[in-house]
C-alpha cells in the first residue's frame, strides 16, 4: 500500500481502467476483430479460387492450342498426300496422253487444290468453332464471378486475341 502511495496511484481508480479496458477489449475482439479477420479469410479463399479457376482455364487454352495444332499438322500432312497424289496422277496422264489430255489434267489438279483449300477451310471453321466454345465456357466460369462489365471486355478480348 505504501508503494502505491509512494507513486500517487489510486487503487480503486487502477481497478476501475482496468475493467473499462477489458471490457473495451472485449467488445472490439467481438464486433471489430473477429468479424474482419472472416472477411480477409473469406475474401483469401475466393482470391485462391479465382487464380484455381484461371489456372484451369489457361490449361484448357493450352490444351485447345494443342488440339488445334495438331488438326492443322494433320491436315498439311494429309495436303501434302492428296498433293503427292495428284502430282503422281498429272505425271502419268502427261505422259500417256497427248497435249490436248494434258490441259484436262492441269483442270484435275486445278479442282484437287481447290478441294484441299476448301478442306482445309473446313479445318479451320471446325478449329475456331471449338476455340469459340472454349472462350464461352471459360467466360461463363468467369461470369459467375460477378466480374463488372470492363474486365468481362477485357477477359474476352484477351482469350479472342489469343485464339485467333
Amino acid at each position: 500500500m505504501e508503494l502505491l502511495e509512494a507513486f500517487d496511484i489510486n487503487l480503486k481508480n487502477l481497478l476501475f481502467n482496468l475493467v473499462n479496458f477489458a471490457i473495451l477489449y472485449g467488445v472490439l475482439y467481438k464486433f471489430g476483430y473477429t468479424p474482419i479477420l472472416n472477411f480477409v479469410k473469406d475474401r483469401t479463399e475466393k482470391i485462391e479460387k479465382g487464380i484455381q479457376d484461371a489456372e484451369a482455364a489457361k490449361v484448357a487454352l493450352n490444351e485447345a492450342k494443342v488440339r488445334q495444332e495438331k488438326v492443322l499438322a494433320d491436315a498439311h500432312k494429309e495436303a501434302q498426300v492428296i498433293i503427292t497424289k495428284a502430282k503422281d496422277a498429272a505425271i502419268e496422264q502427261a505422259e500417256i496422253v497427248s497435249a490436248k489430255k494434258k490441259e484436262e489434267l492441269n483442270a484435275v489438279v486445278k479442282r484437287a487444290k481447290e478441294q484441299l483449300h476448301a478442306e482445309q477451310e473446313r479445318i479451320m471453321r471446325e478449329t475456331q468453332e471449338q476455340a469459340v466454345e472454349l472462350v464461352l465456357v471459360a467466360t461463363e466460369k468467369l461470369l459467375m464471378e460477378k466480374m463488372d462489365a470492363e474486365k468481362d471486355k477485357a477477359f474476352i478480348q484477351k482469350i479472342v486475341s489469343e485464339v485467333q
